[in-house]
């Protein structure tokens, strides 16, 4: 009888323990796996909508002078308070509030 339930705990615990490599294995594969497509996923355009017009004002135009005109009638809502600069970290358009 001592060896039969011992047989039992026996099995038991080899069938948890490999229930837990696997459920952990799987976890590192799905994290390893969200990881790498955030890494490698083109950013989502949805977030910052005034991206692209200003990518293309600035490739249509080689320069950022003049791009307070891309802004004009603009229906879009963009964030309230941001600030555009050039490489060099100049201030090429100020949209904050009170400046």
């Amino acid at each position: 009888m001592q060896s039969s339930i011992g047989e039992i705990r026996m099995r038991l615990f080899l069938l948890l323990g490999r229930a837990f490599v696997i459920v952990l294995g799987l976890s590192v594969v799905f994290f390893l796996a969200g990881v790498s497509y955030f890494l490698t996923a083109p950013p989502n355009r949805l977030l910052m909508p005034f991206v692209s017009p200003l990518e293309g004002y600035y490739l249509g135009r080689g320069s950022w002078e003049g791009v307070e005109t891309a802004f004009q009638g603009w229906e879009r809502p963009g964030p309230p308070n941001w600030i555009l600069l050039n490489m060099d970290g100049r201030i090429v358009f100020d949209r904050r509030s009170g400046f």
